[in-house]
């Protein structure tokens, strides 16, 4: 599957459960650098529109775990959200390549 349908796809399956929550979700890592292998996983930035408490984090793994089924794949969620990215949190250099150089719906 290619990068863009495939993070679509995903921003919309993770839309349809937690509704405008969801602000954007990327790609990156191997998969966007195209150094990835067949059994690669794929590393996924997804930035929420607020900061959520562990509980509800939890549910996003959760569905990202029924993903990783559908999608026979494996994702590497990374969760940060939208305020967070102008904290410390949001300077750590995998969130900063991501936003730099990864593949957004």
């Amino acid at each position: 599957m290619r990068n863009k349908q495939f993070i679509k796809d995903i921003k919309h399956e993770l839309e349809e459960e937690f509704g405008d929550l969801i602000y954007r979700v990327t790609l990156f890592g191997s998969r966007v650098a195209r150094s990835a292998h067949n059994d690669s996983d794929y590393d996924v930035l997804i930035v929420l529109r607020k900061i959520i408490g562990w509980r509800a984090k939890d549910k996003i793994f959760d569905a990202i775990a029924l993903l990783n089924i559908k999608y026979d794949c494996i994702i590497d969620a990374h969760i940060v959200a939208e305020p967070e990215l102008l904290m410390l949190k949001g300077k750590q250099p995998y969130i900063q390549a991501a936003l730099k150089t990864g593949v957004t719906a």
